[in-house]
């Protein structure tokens, strides 16, 4: 992923991630809960791509706000020891949606969701931005499904085992979050 290489080479003194993900929904009843929760919905892209750059944090934490107890919007917070990660999921309101991996020598902007990495920016200090799109222009799905194609023909056990640790580290996050609801 692009963007792994970069947030640890590039800016390998990050201090402080954002996430930020809202999309305005209807809420229904409580007894629905876990179908509209923003943790569970909106975040868990947040945590696939927080765990897939920095792998599990020490420390996981859920501030949600609760309507007619529901969850419909908090934020994240993972600590990595030397730099906080807020993950920020909302169905209560809508914005822009702009992530940012902020470092002692610059930082990498994500413009859009983070399951699809619209667009992606890079300011290093005192130089000017510079912003790429490496997305297919296929369904936002395409590149997963050709993965798993090849995965299955070639037999590649070895990367099935890596994305089910990544699937089980990011359930483990998720999890842990979840205690507070």
């Amino acid at each position: 992923m692009v963007i792994s290489k970069l947030s640890t080479s590039i800016i390998p003194n990050i201090r402080h991630v954002t996430m930020p993900l809202s999309k305005e929904r209807l809420l229904l009843p409580s007894i629905l809960k876990w179908v509209v929760e923003p943790l569970r919905d909106l975040n868990i892209y947040n945590i696939h791509l927080l765990v897939g750059l920095f792998g599990n944090p020490n420390r996981v934490e859920y501030l949600p706000n609760v309507e007619r107890g529901v969850d419909t919007s908090g934020i994240l917070v993972l600590d990595y020891c030397n730099f906080k990660a807020a993950a920020i999921g909302a169905k209560d309101c809508s914005a822009e949606i702009r992530s940012t991996i902020q470092g002692d020598k610059g930082a990498i902007t994500i413009f859009g969701v983070t399951n699809t990495l619209p667009e992606i920016g890079l300011t290093l200090n005192g130089q000017e931005e510079i912003v790429t799109n490496l997305n297919n222009p296929n369904h936002r799905m395409y590149d997963k499904f050709v993965a798993f194609e090849k995965m299955i023909a070639t037999m590649d056990f070895e990367s099935v085992v890596k994305q089910l640790k990544h699937s089980r580290q990011v359930m483990e996050v998720l999890d842990q979050a979840s205690k507070v609801l």
